[in-house]
């Protein structure tokens, strides 16, 4: 039994055929390491932001938050994760808490 073509396809296809193709560069202008660092801090504030709303009470991710927004210059949404601390946990956010203190209430 012999395969048959279908009309739309080329009976006699060359995979072995060389391919000219425009050179592909493995780093364009937006492979940035710095944007790059940056978009993933952005990914990490917001994984811990809903940790935050999910009611986490891990006073490290509490911490790693409030830094991570201070370093970003998201002064706003740091003042209001203060203020949810506060709420919280009936204490201030202190960003240098030293290891192992906990903010359990």
């Amino acid at each position: 039994m012999t395969a048959q073509s279908r009309p739309d396809e080329p009976a006699d296809l060359d995979f072995t055929a060389a391919v000219d193709s425009p050179a592909v560069s493995l780093h364009s202008d937006t492979d940035d390491p710095t944007e790059k660092l940056l978009s993933q801090a952005d990914a990490l504030i917001d994984a811990a932001q809903l940790q935050v709303a999910l009611g986490n009470r891990d006073a490290r991710l509490w911490r790693l938050l409030a830094a991570a927004l201070r370093g970003a210059d998201r002064a706003a949404e740091y003042e209001e994760l203060a203020k949810k601390h506060q709420a919280t946990f009936g204490a201030p956010l202190d960003v240098n808490a030293p290891p192992g203190k906990t903010d359990a209430a």
